[in-house]
């Protein structure tokens, strides 16, 4: 008789769309043979309240600087709470918004803190751009620069369509959380882990 072969493990992923108050994560898993990419969980960080265990550190070193040191502690605790250790981080690169200049040291920044973490816990990094995704879920150039609904319009088709299966309705995430969907997908379109 054969032995039982064993089925490799299945990759783990963790999509992050960056901002510098609030970041949107998604851990999901890739179905290889429904061609599906499964959505384990999004989280939301959000640091806009105040917590008082960092005013040392904008006392001495500023806000920009207690921003990022709040965001690697969220960050790390997200990935302290999940049983796996994702293989590979994707994340939304940044770009220079014209009209808010000042955000694109604290978006490069945090960026760095990502890899950071991801030298620390053993995961590999990779990037993915804005204009990517939105063109990946089917957003035309033209719409590229419209309201944050379409984007999640977009993904809701995804999901219709069984390109990805998510349990919790899109009304009740926050877009950071939808734009990590969003993020994870492009990239396994870009592998080609899922055609459309």
């Amino acid at each position: 008789m054969l032995p039982f072969r064993q089925a490799k493990k299945p990759m783990t992923y963790l999509s992050v769309d960056g901002g510098t108050y609030t970041v949107g994560l998604c851990l999901f898993e890739v179905d290889t043979l429904t061609n599906q990419m499964n959505v384990i969980q999004t989280h939301l960080i959000n640091i806009h309240s105040h917590d008082p265990r960092y005013d040392y550190i904008e006392e001495r070193h500023g806000n920009e600087t207690m921003r990022m040191c709040r965001l690697r502690d969220e960050f790390n605790r997200f990935l302290s709470g999940i049983e796996m250790t994702p293989d590979l981080l994707i994340y939304e690169s940044h770009f220079f918004n014209v009209r808010r200049p000042t955000a694109a040291i604290p978006l490069v920044r945090f960026m760095q803190v990502v890899e950071d973490i991801c030298v620390e816990n053993g995961m590999t990094m990779t990037t993915v751009s804005p204009q990517q995704m939105k063109r990946t879920v089917g957003i035309s150039k033209q719409l590229a620069k419209a309201d944050k609904d379409i984007v999640k319009k977009k993904i809701n088709e995804l999901i219709e369509s069984q390109h990805i299966t998510y349990s919790v309705g899109l009304d009740d995430i926050s877009e950071h959380e939808i734009d990590a969907i969003g993020i994870g997908f492009t990239q396994m379109v870009l592998d080609q882990f899922i055609s459309l």
